[in-house]
């Protein structure tokens, strides 16, 4: 394994160390907007839009994943996961 100056290893370390505490600020955000949502879905469904829940939290489980639907050729949207093959795709 190569060997670093001392000086680019601490500029490298202290450049992970920003990334590190952006990422868990993102996730403390993330946290707080889901959570937020879960008080909007439990509101949806009190008033008898089950549906428009079960839209908002697959549509939110699929976002974490990196879903991003695309429009076919036709038109129309088609599902498109790489994460999932089409026998686990209803899992999401």
């Amino acid at each position: 394994m190569p060997q670093g100056s001392p000086a680019a290893i601490q500029a490298a370390w202290t450049t992970a160390k920003a990334h590190l505490a952006t990422v868990q600020a993102n996730l403390a955000t993330l946290q707080a907007s889901l959570a937020t949502l879960e008080g909007d879905c439990d509101t949806l469904y009190n008033l008898g839009v089950g549906d428009v829940v079960d839209w908002l939290r697959t549509n939110a489980t699929q976002t974490l994943y990196g879903f991003q639907p695309r429009v076919s050729v036709g038109g129309k949207p088609r599902r498109k996961c790489s994460l999932f093959g089409r026998r686990n795709r209803d899992a999401i």
